[in-house]
């Protein structure tokens, strides 16, 4: 079969085939799934690691408010540990 029937059959141009073979660099339909993957799994792991991280501002803001309640602290303003 050639690449013309194939992208025909495919509703696709033989113009777009050709860059998603020089996009991917000639890997497999499988190559691409599993690099989609590890940038999937980085994206959930730094989500995870930046939640983590601002938990402890999260929590000293809630004890501001807790203390003060209707009074928001000053826009830009830094809370030190």
């Amino acid at each position: 079969m050639k690449v013309g029937e194939i992208c025909l059959e495919r509703g696709i141009s033989d113009q777009t085939f050709y860059n998603g073979e020089t996009e991917n660099g000639g890997m497999t339909v499988s190559d691409v799934r599993r690099v989609n993957g590890l940038e999937t799994d980085g994206k959930q792991q730094l989500t995870k690691l930046l939640a983590v991280q601002a938990l402890p501002s999260i929590q000293a803001l809630k004890k501001v408010l807790e203390k003060k309640p209707g009074v928001l602290p000053a826009e830009g303003m830094l809370l030190r540990q």
